[in-house]
């Protein structure tokens, strides 16, 4: 919850594109959390269980590309 919290800073939202990125990210963090949810009260797992399931979901490689790349940015301007 703490990285969907991040994306939902209202400076992110003043810009078209992060806001589209952070759109995308709360999306599959919300839908891999469901699913995370789901599996964890069928298979109760132990702390060094793998998790791993198949969705035609994947994750938006191209919105954490954004995000980098405005780190970045703000990093050489400092």
């Amino acid at each position: 919850m703490e990285m969907i919290t991040l994306l939902q800073v209202d400076y992110i939202h003043h810009d078209e594109k992060l806001n589209d990125a952070a759109n995308a990210l709360i999306e599959h963090y919300t839908i891999w959390r469901n699913k995370w949810d789901d599996m964890e009260a069928t298979i109760l797992p132990a702390p060094d269980d793998v998790f791993i399931f198949e969705n035609e979901h994947r994750f938006p490689k191209w919105a954490s590309e954004i995000f980098e790349a405005k780190l970045l940015k703000l990093t050489e301007n400092n």
